[in-house]
This record gives C-alpha cells, sequence and structure tokens, in this order.
C-alpha cells in the first residue's frame, strides 16, 4: 500500500506489531456528507499501513481520512475488530472530543 506518508518521505512505516486505533472522519472540504466523526476500528497488525488494509479487508473503513496509531495496552477483544460509535468509545473509557466544527 502507498500512502501520503510514503510518497512524501519515500521512507514506508516501521514493522510494530500490536493493535492499532484507526480514527476516521471526513473533512467538510471533500464535499462527501456526513462530515466530521464516522468511527474508530481497532485491530490487530504488523504496521499501520498493514492496519488500514485489514480495516478495508474487514469491511469496517468507513471511508475518509484516517488518523492512527499503536495503543500501549491490549483492548478488551469485544472491542477489536468493530467500528466503534462515539458512544462505544465513551463505554470503553475514552472521552471523544471533537476539533472544530467536526
Amino acid at each position: 500500500m502507498i500512502n501520503r506518508l510514503t510518497v512524501q518521505t519515500g521512507k514506508a512505516y516501521e514493522r510494530k506489531p500490536g493493535y492499532y486505533w484507526l480514527s476516521f472522519s471526513m473533512p467538510r472540504r471533500s464535499g462527501e456528507p456526513p462530515y466530521g466523526f464516522r468511527g474508530v476500528v481497532i485491530v490487530y497488525a504488523e504496521s499501520m499501513d498493514d492496519a488500514i488494509q485489514k480495516s478495508w479487508k474487514l469491511n469496517l473503513n468507513p471511508g475518509g481520512e484516517v488518523l492512527a496509531g499503536l495503543l500501549d495496552h491490549t483492548p478488551e477483544e469485544k472491542w477489536v475488530n468493530r467500528l466503534l460509535s462515539r458512544k462505544l468509545i465513551t463505554i470503553m473509557g475514552f472521552g471523544y472530543k471533537a476539533r472544530g466544527d467536526n
């Protein structure tokens, strides 16, 4: 998978196996509603690229831009490999605070 960061830097993501938190949103400038937060997906993957690919393969990627990061803990199995809403993220114990006019 080639992504914007790889194109800009010429470097692929490092292989860091673990659970990845993928937060999806649609910017207003895209012209494709609904704007703002679209959901979070947590997957186990070998790298960030692998995590994004898995979200597509599992049919969980709602589209839009993605902000991804490696979790520092193992999440409960019930939160893994599913699209999580704001409400479910709050139940997990994570607050979601929108920035701007999302």
